[in-house]
């Protein structure tokens, strides 16, 4: 599943824009600064979360039996700020309005009308509104059956949010950010070892199993690393108490030995932002190429004017497993 396009409606600095086309690879989003690129990819950020919130199932906010709002987190969308201020005094119950086309495969289409009940040739565009009480999802399929698509909106949100992931790196990056990637990725790695019956058994085998995938993770990353870190030597990824295999428990613990062993949180900024980007190179999604989008806010902006180029072949080649989404000023990142 991809994301083709993103209209936007009533957003920050955005009155309104025209559908932006999101190419199958690398998107890039040029231009000087306070000329709306970071409001222009925080909107399909948001989009994103909004997805996510579904994804989550949270708990639902009804105003009436036809109508469900999904709660989002306030560093998602904080309506004060989001929706343009100048609407606010005469819009108190106005709303941000995304409009996104996902393009799904054959096989997609078939698991849609299976799942869904309904034919699907492909496109789908689906409508996010989202305002002080959450957000809500309307199908706005043209054309025969569009009013089934519309009662059936929500099921349809969570199928494209239980099959399309993202990723976003801003322009400043703290640790907790890599951290949060290598979780993730550990997740990922993880997640596909514990339906064997092995290593359901014993604390013991858990442990075993973990080694050869965290070590392998780990070599995916230096291998990475040492494009724009060359003096990178060795990289450890463990889980924080060694004896749960999933991540999310506790934050992972990350050592780099670039002449000496550090933990990330101790490296600074510029260090910790050629991380977070070069960790994207080494993200193995279990789906299908092309069902992951990664939103990167001036990856240039930490970066010494040397490793610019490097940072521009490093993006193309993530850009062959993802959608990729970046705001930049550099023309070199754009060519």
């Amino acid at each position: 599943m991809k994301l083709n396009s993103i209209s936007v409606q009533n957003y920050r600095s955005i009155d309104t824009t025209p559908a932006l086309r999101i190419q199958d690879n690398l998107t890039v989003i040029l231009g000087p600064n306070n000329e709306g690129k970071s409001n222009l990819l925080r909107s399909i950020i948001l989009g994103m979360e909004c997805l996510k919130a579904i994804r989550a199932q949270p708990k639902l906010i009804k105003a009436d039996s036809a109508e469900a709002f999904y709660r989002l987190l306030p560093a998602a969308y904080d309506w004060a700020t989001d929706f343009p201020v100048a609407l606010q005094a005469n819009a108190p119950d106005g709303e941000t309005i995304l409009n996104l086309l996902f393009g799904l495969s054959d096989p997609e289409c078939e698991l849609f009308a299976k799942e869904c009940g309904l034919a699907i040739n492909g496109d789908l565009p689906l409508e996010i509104r989202v305002g002080q009480r959450g957000a809500t999802f309307r199908v706005r399929k043209p054309g025969k059956g569009n009013k089934t698509y519309e009662k059936m909106s929500r099921q349809i949100a969570r199928f494209v949010s239980t099959r399309f992931d993202f990723a976003y790196i801003p322009a400043i990056r703290p640790s907790e950010l890599s951290l949060d990637i290598i979780g993730r990725l550990m997740d990922r790695e993880l997640t596909a070892l514990s339906n064997d019956a092995e290593y359901k058994k014993a604390l013991k085998t858990i442990e075993d199993a973990q080694r050869p995938a965290l070590e392998s993770l780990a070599a995916q990353v230096q291998l990475s690393l040492k494009q724009l870190l060359p003096s990178v030597k060795k990289v450890k990824i463990a889980p924080a108490g060694g004896n749960s295999f999933r991540s999310r428990f506790a934050p992972p613990i990350f050592v780099i030995d670039d002449g000496t062993a550090t933990k990330l949180e101790a490296k600074g900024d510029g260090v910790k932002s050629l991380i977070a980007i070069s960790l994207m190179r080494a993200a193995k999604a279990n789906n299908a190429a092309g069902d992951v989008l990664i939103a990167i806010e001036e990856p240039e902006s930490h970066l010494h004017p040397l490793a610019t180029r490097e940072m521009a072949e490093l993006l193309r080649e993530i850009a062959d497993q993802h959608q990729v989404v970046i705001t930049t000023h550099s023309p070199l990142l754009a060519v």
